[in-house]
């Protein structure tokens, strides 16, 4: 049924882990995702998101729709005042 539509081509950042997966050098850095990980490989969670979570979560007016593109309207409003001054 979907046989005529065409493979779309790679994603350039999925490419860069694999690059990343198939490097053998202990000193690689993962760059890519933007997460962090211990000595271990494990994942790094900062301590300041932690206490954010807990702000999040504690707000129960708060709900889990999406966002609009544009995200929380407080924040583009704030984007485009920065951007404008410099």
């Amino acid at each position: 049924m979907l046989a005529h539509i065409p493979v779309a081509p790679q994603d350039s950042i999925f490419g860069l882990v694999q690059k990343y997966n198939e490097d053998t050098s202990p000193k690689k850095v993962n760059v890519v995702v933007g997460a962090y990980r211990t000595e271990e490989g494990e994942p790094y969670l900062f301590e300041v998101v932690r206490k954010a979570e807990k702000l999040l979560v504690a707000h129960e007016e708060r709900n889990k729709e999406y966002l609009p593109i544009a995200g929380f309207s407080f924040n583009f409003s704030l984007t485009l005042t920065h951007s404008t001054l410099r």
